[in-house]
């Protein structure tokens, strides 16, 4: 699984660009080459505010700092924001300064296999001045991935597709 974070910057509008650039490159190499991928961090940006724009002016979603968004909903990624249980909790906390990711996106690929994610408090621990991102994946991943890896060692294809009406405790 690959995965992504990064933190474009606000003040220099260059290294942003350039920076969205090599991101948009780096997914879609990954996209390409059939590997699972996750981007996480904090944007800048949020999608409330580029829902109309992407919706009703297309070509300016397509530009500047919109082009990121732009290409994660054109290529069908999902905003898998993890789930919070208080506001207050964050991904790093240094001197008591609350941050957070903003984003989380899975790929097309990833998304299906995704039950939920969360961010895990381990302040009371001390080991880190960050919060770990839990995402909890269905065990079809695992062996779905397994499969694909064997199939691939030993050049033959493969593709198998599972639809479930409902799920209990036990599977």
């Amino acid at each position: 699984m690959y995965f992504c974070c990064l933190h474009p910057s606000t003040s220099d509008h260059i290294l942003r660009d350039v920076t969205i650039d090599l991101l948009i490159q780096a997914l879609s190499e990954a996209k390409k080459l059939g590997f699972y991928h996750a981007v996480c961090d904090d944007f800048n940006m949020h999608l409330y505010q580029f829902y109309p724009i992407y919706f009703n002016q297309p070509q300016i979603a397509s530009k500047r700092i919109y082009r990121l968004f732009n290409f994660l909903l054109l290529n069908s990624y999902v905003d898998f924001t993890p789930v919070n249980f208080s506001n207050s909790l964050s991904t790093f906390y240094p001197a008591d300064v609350i941050s957070r990711i903003d984003y989380i996106w899975f790929c097309p690929l990833l998304k299906c296999f995704l039950l939920t994610s969360v961010i895990f408090d381990v302040r009371d621990l001390s080991l880190s001045d960050h919060n770990p991102i839990i995402s909890y994946y269905d065990s079809s991943f695992l062996l779905s991935s397994i499969k694909l890896a064997r199939a691939c060692q030993l050049k033959r294809h493969s593709c198998r597709i599972f639809s479930f009406d409902s799920v209990t405790p036990s599977q």
